[in-house]
This record gives structure tokens, sequence and C-alpha cells, in this order.
């Protein structure tokens, strides 16, 4: 049975590093492994993307990133009975690159940053340098 579901990630012409960051990021949590320009596949569809957590699933590859034409961040996959929906990966993937989007913003302006995760959130710290 399929449940084919595509989602948009509310993330706009993402900085290519800051996403696969936290792609791998959520990998990990999935016991994935990341591919680049590879295809994901689930029952009766197949679809090249930017990416693929590519794990085992009971209809399909894993999960399936691509940036379309227009710059939004949707994901494709067969979720039934997968460890997330659609639209649980979509928050997870959401919620980690603004994480990884701040870090780096607060980095580069000198700050020493750490981080926590909480349940639903991540908190980060940051800290002056000198």
């Amino acid at each position: 049975m399929s449940h084919y579901a595509v989602v948009k990630v509310k993330i706009q012409n993402p900085d290519a590093r800051v996403l696969e960051r936290a792609l791998q990021r959520l990998a990990e949590k999935l016991n994935a492994t990341v591919k680049t320009n590879a295809v994901v596949r689930g029952w009766n569809f197949r679809r090249r993307v930017n990416y693929l957590l590519e794990t085992s699933l009971p209809y399909g590859n894993g999960y399936g990133v691509e940036i379309n034409s227009k710059g939004e961040v949707v994901v494709h996959v067969d979720d039934h009975d997968a460890p997330m929906t659609a639209q649980e990966f979509q928050q997870e993937l959401q919620k980690l690159y603004t994480a990884e989007a701040v870090k780096e913003a607060l980095q580069e302006l000198g700050y020493d940053v750490t981080e926590q995760e909480q349940r639903e959130s991540i908190v980060i710290h940051a800290y002056a340098l000198g």
C-alpha cells in the first residue's frame, strides 16, 4: 500500500553546506546514510533528488530531499510504517537547519557556540570571545 507523501519544508534557497549538516544530523537519528544526486524509491514511484537519507523502509529506500526550481526544499517519501512521517521529517529538518544556520551566523560574528537538544527544541548558547 502506497503512502507516497510530498511535503515542502519552510526553507527557501537553502545554503547547501548548512542543509547537508542538518541532513547528516537527521540521518544519524534515523540510522541512515546521506547520498547526493540519488533516486528515492517507494511503492510505485521513483524520483531523482538532490539528497537521499537512505534507510530501509517497508515500502522504500529512504527520505528524498529535493531543491526544486523555485528554491524550495521538498521531501519525497513513502512513509507507510516509516519511523517518521513526511510531516515529522519536515519539522525535524526545519528545526535542525535553523539551528545549524544560527550557529554558523553566530560563529561568523565571533561567538563561541554550544548547543543542547531538549525534547522538542534545541537551545543554543553564544559566548563572546575575548
